[in-house]
């Protein structure tokens, strides 16, 4: 449902994502377990910049598919849109670090 009342309809997760960050842009978006949390607004800047990272290395280096090796945490989320933007296939690798 849109703020206007208006039923609002998306076609990809990254129209909704990019809704919520517009609507809601101070809101929390997303918090881990140790506290550290992002707003909307700053989940799509960084995904954004790390999609214009990516870009670049697609273009320089023929990447093909992309791997997120990280602890679930913000920017976890934020790299995992940030590849979706890029239109690549990627693969989670989780790791727990000690």
């Amino acid at each position: 449902m849109a703020d206007d009342g208006q039923t609002a309809h998306f076609t990809s997760f990254l129209e909704v994502f990019d809704h919520w960050a517009q609507v809601r842009p101070t809101c929390c978006a997303v918090r881990d377990l140790r506290g550290r949390a992002l707003t909307w607004a700053e989940l799509q800047e960084t995904s954004v910049l790390v999609a214009s990272h990516v870009q670049q290395l697609m273009e320089a280096e023929a990447i093909e598919v992309g791997a997120i090796l990280s602890r679930r945490c913000p920017w976890w989320l934020a790299a995992t849109v940030a590849l979706m933007r890029c239109g690549i296939p990627f693969v989670w690798m989780g790791c727990e670090l000690s």
